[in-house]
């Protein structure tokens, strides 16, 4: 299914004014863990966050728009941390203070402490269609500490297997297309997400859609 998403940012800067440096934003201070079995102040350890992460398993890509919709294939995954990056992230939301008359969006933003370990994930399939090999940011935080999650933007030119957006998002549609991998992962399997987000202004309203291309996963993990 297609996400429209109407913009409601058209003449905000009207109303706002340049209050970009006012909006509200987390302010990460970074710790390296030296003791990956030392419990962190979100209750659990980098040890914990490591041992989530799969080196080698297999899992499915289910194609979700294109000629492909629906179908399915064999997907080897894998992902191999950078053990030295291990680190402990405590997050402090900042409201920075607007100058007197200034108008500013009210809006609160959350900043959950975290665990974060940089490394690869490959992603394989038998057809060839994806052949990655992806540089991440895992996390895991305090909020739920039974997944580990990670999110890339991706170059649509820019992958090593035969993938080609064209074949999935009619892309001559919109005056701009992205497209990014999100998701999660633990010791059961993979949850994720390859989308694409086109956007588009016909002078008169400016709009999104969100447009699902691939899941990517492992069937037990999403109780399939």
């Amino acid at each position: 299914t297609t996400l429209s998403l109407i913009s409601l940012l058209v003449g905000c800067d009207e109303l706002w004014g340049d209050d970009i440096g006012y909006s509200p934003y987390c302010q990460d201070t970074e710790t390296l863990i030296e003791d990956a079995d030392a419990v962190t102040a979100i209750g659990v350890s980098g040890a914990d966050l490591l041992s989530m992460l799969q080196e080698s398993a297999e899992g499915v890509v289910r194609w979700e728009e294109g000629g492909d919709r629906g179908v399915a294939g064999t997907l080897d995954w894998g992902i191999n941390p950078d053990n030295a990056t291990l680190r402990f992230v405590d997050s402090e939301a900042v409201y920075p203070e607007p100058e007197p008359g200034q108008a500013i969006p009210a809006i609160d933003v959350e900043c959950p402490d975290y665990i974060a370990v940089n490394g690869e994930m490959f992603l394989e399939t038998e057809d060839g269609i994806l052949d990655e090999r992806l540089a991440l940011t895992f996390t895991l935080n305090e909020y739920d500490t039974t997944w580990v999650n990670f999110s890339l933007a991706l170059d649509p030119a820019g992958f090593s297997g035969s993938f080609d957006l064209e074949d999935y998002v009619d892309v001559e549609k919109y005056d701009e297309v992205s497209l990014s991998l999100n998701g999660m992962a633990n010791a059961s399997g993979l949850d994720a997400r390859l989308e694409a987000q086109g956007t588009a202004d016909d002078g008169e309203i400016a709009y999104a859609e969100l447009l699902p291309v691939a899941h990517l996963y492992t069937p037990d993990s999403v109780g399939e």
